[in-house]
């Protein structure tokens, strides 16, 4: 069986081995199956049969069910609701270029407020950038898919910090969300 994800030691990775821990007592049980793949091509290759199964994001996972595949397992089973994309930088980086790190959260913070509050405007912008490959209301009924929040909150880092230590994918558990997050997400929440 092969299963398709985007990279071997990202947050679909991270929890297909939690699962796999939990339910066959290995977190590399399945290590041997795992097939990296990028979220559209996973997705075509999952729709002629290339691979079995595909741990993905949205839209592809939503693409996908619209094609007749199933949901086995989501993100939010495993570690509860968990930020899926997310961006990331090193703390010498953002104090070597400040301005930069709170341009890129203030755009960050600005489109996911667009995306909450002013969803059609959002959809008309994102087939705009597509070309109008995928329609507005395609992308009006994809963010309002129920199966997704947008937030700029970090979501389930402590507890897949937690079993990364466990499984010996990090040297150090972080005890805190405040030494994973820079001075933009200070109070935002998050664990």
């Amino acid at each position: 069986m092969k299963i398709g994800l985007p990279s071997l030691d990202g947050v679909q990775a991270i929890g297909l081995r939690k699962v796999a821990q939990k339910d066959l007592g290995n977190p590399t049980a399945l290590d041997q199956n795992l097939q990296v793949i990028a979220h559209p091509l996973g997705l075509q290759s999952l729709l002629t049969g290339q691979i079995d199964a595909h741990f993905t994001t949205p839209p592809f996972e939503f693409q996908e069910v619209e094609k007749g595949g199933r949901v086995i397992i989501k993100s939010s089973d495993i570690f509860g609701k968990t930020s899926i994309a997310s961006v990331f930088t090193t703390e010498k980086f953002y104090n070597q270029y400040p301005e930069f790190g709170k341009a890129l959260y203030t755009a960050i913070a600005d489109a996911t407020k667009l995306v909450n509050e002013k969803t059609d405007e959002a959809a008309k912008i994102l087939s705009e950038i597509d070309s109008g490959k995928v329609s507005q209301e395609q992308y009006k009924k994809w963010l309002n898919n129920q199966a997704v929040a947008y937030g700029i909150e970090p979501r389930a880092f402590l507890k897949c910090g937690a079993f990364m230590h466990e499984i010996g994918m990090l040297n150090k558990q972080p005890k805190s969300i405040d030494e994973l997050i820079l001075p933009p997400l200070k109070g935002a929440g998050g664990d």
